[in-house]
């Protein structure tokens, strides 16, 4: 059962897409029950950000590799997630299901953009995750960047990877200075992350 917050529109809109998604055959939880405020799904395993703690380094290389294919193929056939981070994707039988369908963002900005966006959360949610140390961040994050757009070639959606690349290096600078502090003796990974995600985009070539 999932409880959400904003009940009254939230569960709605969530079961909407889930039914058009699965009609569209993407792999996502069939939807069981729709109550007032909760959704009942079937059971899709166990998600991606959980597995990934026990994979090594070269596990979650292949791993989020095909994720990224994975990506890619769903924004191909014109769909966006909205919540694209690894928490959000589980596994079952061998393949990859999709949950969390809350954000609708993609009803007010255009389809290349979210699907942008997409792309940006799934990097950052795999950076400095599980064995992804920085190290092996730096490695995998561009290369998880190039593999989406060999997927789905859609120039717009390169072009809007490549437009916010300057302010994104400025603010990677600017959060250079909290990457030495700590929360309880514990470092902080926000800043870190936006740097890392600041030179994979450096590296994205420019569209044809």
């Amino acid at each position: 059962t999932l409880r959400l917050a904003d009940a009254a529109s939230g569960v709605g809109f969530e079961a909407r897409r889930l039914r058009a998604l699965e009609q569209a055959g993407q792999r996502v939880p069939h939807l069981v029950h729709e109550g007032p405020d909760y959704l009942l799904l079937e059971h899709c395993g166990n998600t991606v950000a959980n597995l990934l703690e026990d994979w090594t380094v070269d596990t979650c290389r292949n791993e989020m590799e095909n994720e990224a294919r994975e990506l890619g193929a769903f924004h191909r056939a014109g769909q966006w997630h909205g919540a694209s981070q690894i928490k959000n994707l589980t596994r079952h039988d061998g393949h990859t299901w999709r949950i969390d369908f809350e954000e609708d963002v993609g009803e007010l900005v255009p389809l290349p953009v979210v699907q942008a966006l997409d792309v940006i959360l799934f990097l950052n949610s795999v950076s400095l995750a599980g064995a992804v140390d920085e190290a092996a961040s730096r490695r995998l994050l561009p290369r998880l960047l190039a593999l989406c757009p060999e997927e789905n070639p859609d120039p717009r959606v390169r072009d809007t990877l490549l437009r916010p690349r300057p302010w994104v290096a400025r603010l990677a600078w600017l959060s250079s200075l909290m990457r030495r502090r700590t929360v309880r003796g514990r470092q902080r990974k926000g800043a870190l992350r936006l740097a890392l995600l600041a030179e994979a985009l450096a590296t994205l070539p420019p569209g044809r």
